[in-house]
């Protein structure tokens, strides 16, 4: 089975996913999660790789009196923020089933990472 997703909720929910592997799980379910989060880690390789492009696409100037942080110029940042935009609206599909809410109950994850993996979880 396969999930289709936007681009942005895989970046939100990788967070989550690992709030979610770190916690007390049978070996079978931790298993389960590790090759799930494999394959998102793949997705947001893609997904870093490709926001590191737009950064170089657009002109960028240091940030005063912090060495090593650059912002995009104000010209740009429409055109920057439109782009980021159009990629994290980009449908990726991750063939992965979901998770069954009843292998992750006696995990302890807060509402908001509930919320995040929503997508991920089936009843």
């Amino acid at each position: 089975m396969a999930i289709t997703l936007k681009l942005h909720e895989i970046v939100n929910a990788q967070p989550a996913f690992n709030r979610l592997a770190a916690t007390d799980l049978s070996i079978k379910v931790g298993y389960w999660i590790a090759k799930r989060l494999s394959k998102i880690e793949r997705e947001l390789k893609d997904y870093n790789k490709k926001l590191q492009d737009l950064y170089k696409k657009y002109k960028t100037e240091p940030v005063e009196n912090e060495p090593g942080k650059v912002q995009i110029t104000k010209g740009d940042r429409e055109a920057f923020g439109g782009d980021v935009e159009e990629l994290h609206n980009i449908d990726v599909i991750l063939d992965i089933d979901p998770i069954k809410l009843a292998d992750i109950e006696d995990a302890k994850l807060p509402v908001g990472d509930l919320m995040l993996l929503d997508k991920f979880i089936v009843e």
